[in-house]
């Protein structure tokens, strides 16, 4: 059906820009008659499945958690609507106590998985609390107030600004939230082919490094890779710094190296 629906707006003496506006529109309303077929279906086989997200789920941190399983049934969708302790020592694993690790953050993560494993040192007063979603289709984000009061600040300024000068105040606040303060660095380098580092400050967003000289150098975020080069490193260009903005730097180490030795790396960190 769909196809013979498609053939006739191919076939229409009508412009090629409304063929395909035309053949858009048939094919999303194909999509969505399959979508709720689907989900007739489903929900004659178990009406459980048809759940988008799940209850909000408290979990207290005043108590200490090691790979303590805090979700048990498949989901597609992890939202964490509030999370006030420390995130580098709250942590989460997912499907397997032995894979990868992350410090918790209020926010989401979309994928599949079956099991999640909390980690954290006990905080008294603390909570965190999450919804899974069941579903591809389903996204579930609300801003706490307390953990989230600038986001929330700056949400309500933009759904009511009317005015130029509103639209400059938001601006303003923009601008208290992102990073403001820098943290200088300046590594002296003595050796050649020798590994140097330096752990980023918490909460950095944003850093620049040169050498002093402007001449080029090795670089990595694996300890053990740019002593004697090897993979995974990153040589960069004399005379060009290497920068990097708008990301969760906290906890990352910055290796280098270079040929000569005798050496200076400059670098600036913002946090805020």
């Amino acid at each position: 059906m769909l196809f013979d629906k498609l053939g006739q707006i191919f076939r229409a003496a009508i412009g090629d820009r409304e063929k395909v506006k035309l053949a858009q529109g048939e094919m999303e309303t194909e999509d969505n008659v399959l979508v709720l077929d689907m989900l007739k279906r489903r929900s004659r086989l178990d009406p459980a499945k048809m759940e988008w997200f799940s209850e909000q789920q408290t979990v207290s941190l005043a108590k200490a958690h090691s790979n303590t399983e805090i979700w048990n049934r498949g989901g597609r969708g992890l939202f964490i609507t509030k999370m006030d302790g420390t995130p580098t020592t709250t942590l989460m694993r997912f499907n397997n106590i032995a894979g990868s690790i992350y410090e918790v953050h209020p926010g989401y993560i979309k994928g599949a998985f079956q099991k999640i494993y909390l980690t954290n040192a006990a905080e008294a007063g603390k909570t965190l609390k999450f919804v899974v979603g069941y579903r591809n289709f389903g996204e579930f984000m609300m801003l706490d107030p307390a953990t989230n009061a600038g986001l929330v600040t700056l949400a309500q300024t933009l759904m009511n600004a009317t005015s130029p000068k509103d639209l400059n105040d938001l601006y303003g606040a923009l601008l208290k939230l992102v990073s403001t303060t820098p943290i200088i660095y300046n590594i002296e380098m003595a050796d050649p082919d020798t590994e140097y580092s330096q752990v980023l400050p918490s909460n950095c967003h944003a850093f620049r490094a040169v050498l002093a000289d402007g001449a080029s150098f090795r670089f990595a975020f694996v300890e053990g890779k740019v002593e004697t080069p090897t993979a995974p490193y990153f040589t960069q260009p004399a005379n060009i710094p290497y920068e990097e903005k708008d990301l969760t730097l906290t906890g990352k180490t910055f290796y280098f190296a270079d040929d000569i030795g005798t050496k200076i790396m400059q670098m600036v960190c913002w946090t805020g």
